[in-house]
């Protein structure tokens, strides 16, 4: 997406750091399903709230495959995360998908624009029909042709058992 179809004009500066909420804003949606791409903690210099000076402190941090800036984490959203994803370990979290959108949020006397993430867990995916429309294939290029037209999601979820059956067609080779 090219700067001049962002809707939001911090979206189109470049010296915004990190993921904000006007980075959802900017694509005129409510709300986004995103994955996470790596987790990581880093020393940055920001501002403690409590005294109201500019501190190191180590902060988590989310790359989102979606987006180029990072996410940094507060202390709301890893909880959300780890309701939705029912792991604490954030290396677990990588690959994942997950919902977010941007609101606002009192923080102490003021009210403040931020990312929140959908406390909603995904809903089992069915593998079964899929599995069969690819039993189905009778070789494999009608295989990879029926594997392509799926969503990404589903093709994650069905990597390996379209790999065995890759295998099978060719008789075993691998």
């Amino acid at each position: 997406m090219s700067k001049k179809d962002l809707k939001h004009w911090r979206a189109l500066q470049d010296d915004q750091p990190y993921l904000g909420h006007w980075s959802i804003l900017a694509l005129g949606v409510e709300e986004i399903e995103v994955t996470i791409e790596s987790v990581y903690t880093k020393v940055v210099k920001l501002q403690n709230f409590q005294t109201r000076r500019m501190e190191d402190m180590n902060k988590l941090f989310i790359k989102l495959k979606e987006f180029d800036r990072p996410w940094i984490m507060n202390k709301v959203n890893p909880d959300a995360i780890e309701f939705v994803l029912g792991t604490h370990d954030p290396a677990q979290w990588v690959g994942k998908n997950i919902t977010i959108f941007a609101t606002t949020d009192k923080f102490g006397k003021e009210t403040k624009p931020c990312i929140r993430v959908k406390k909603i867990k995904p809903k089992p995916i069915d593998l079964e029909p899929y599995k069969a429309q690819l039993m189905e294939c009778g070789d494999i290029e009608t295989l990879k042709s029926l594997y392509s037209s799926f969503t990404p999601k589903i093709k994650g979820l069905l990597r390996s058992y379209v790999v065995e059956l890759g295998n099978k067609l060719k008789g075993g080779k691998s």
